[in-house]
């Protein structure tokens, strides 16, 4: 064991008896790597003098079970318990104020997690690969919901999402194939690319979707300018991906194709649309993506009702 400063440097397996260790009084902070692939460790006393966690700190401790963060600490480095696979149960305090990117990172035993108010900030991929959380508990004081930051959470079912956020960036929820409830505050004015690919579990109501490029009062796809109420049309063959006009018949799909901040950068309608189609099929992809020869915008969706069909997604329903 190596302390310099009041900072645990590095724990070797020497250190570690019969699979624990205690951090000595006086230790304010957990240094990089400090028990950098410790595999034999199992269970870690820190002491109330800690007030950081450092990056890596705990990174592949694969036999780690449980660890108890006092009410000292205020931060959470990245990657800081990283591929601890092993990891069912981890307690966060009032004190902590930010979680670094990939904090938990492919913790896949974690089955739950909540996120105390006092965290503004939670870094991009901070929970990504936790295969087995099934519940999620969201801090009230954070902004943003980070780029892949619940990515292969296979077993979430459902999420609220706090009003203090204004964004949701991009991969957040990809491949959190059970997720079928999902809240989402009116505060949200952003959504990222690909926010919810995969899930296979959210399934708007049907309809016919299209999103447009928004340069108010205009609606744009592919340079070609659209309007309600009148029909836009393709010539020649139509064909998914290469000729046509694009839509969605299940609104979560949408933002595989489009993001940024609705109403400003794009907004979805409600369509009308010609028999003639091209689509996905159900052996090649379970996207809900079409093509059409005339799609006729009706309806564009305001921020309010895109939010409440998201929030209303159909249980146990099937893509069309």
């Amino acid at each position: 064991m190596k302390i310099v400063n009041n900072t645990l440097i590095r724990v070797t397996p020497k250190d570690i008896h019969k699979g624990t260790f205690v951090i000595p009084d006086g230790v304010t902070s957990i240094g990089i790597h400090a028990f950098y692939g410790c595999s034999a460790l199992t269970s870690v006393t820190i002491p109330d003098s800690v007030m950081s966690i450092g990056e890596y700190a705990f990174w592949g401790c694969r036999e780690l079970t449980s660890i108890t963060i006092p009410n000292s600490v205020t931060s959470i480095g990245r990657a800081a318990f990283s591929i601890c696979i092993a990891l069912t149960s981890v307690t966060i305090p009032d004190s902590v104020k930010k979680i670094g990117e990939y904090a938990f990172h492919h913790c896949s035993a974690l089955t739950s997690v909540t996120i105390p108010d006092s965290v503004t900030s939670i870094g991009n991929w901070a929970f990504s690969g936790c295969s087995c959380l099934t519940s999620v508990t969201l801090s009230n004081s954070m902004t943003y919901i980070g780029d892949g930051t619940f990515y292969g959470c296979q077993s979430l079912t459902d999420i609220t999402i706090p009003d203090s956020v204004t964004k949701i960036h991009r991969l957040a929820f990809v491949n959190c194939e059970k997720l079928i409830n999902i809240n989402i505050p009116n505060t949200v004015t952003y959504i990222g690319s690909e926010v919810f690919a995969n899930c296979d579990g959210l399934v708007s109501k049907p309809a016919n979707y299209k999103a447009f490029c928004y340069d108010r009062p205009q609606l744009r796809c592919r340079n070609k300018d659209f309007h309600i109420n009148k029909r836009g049309w393709a010539k020649g063959k139509i064909e998914l991906c290469k000729n046509g006009i694009h839509f969605c018949t299940n609104l979560f799909d949408i933002f595989n194709y489009y993001y940024g901040s609705y109403g400003t950068e794009f907004v979805i309608a409600l369509c009308d649309v010609s028999d003639e189609q091209d689509k996905i099929g159900a052996a090649e992809a379970a996207d809900s993506k079409r093509c059409a020869r005339w799609v006729r915008p009706t309806h564009i969706l305001t921020r309010e009702e895109l939010i409440a069909l998201l929030n209303n997604p159909i249980k146990g329903g099937e893509k069309q």
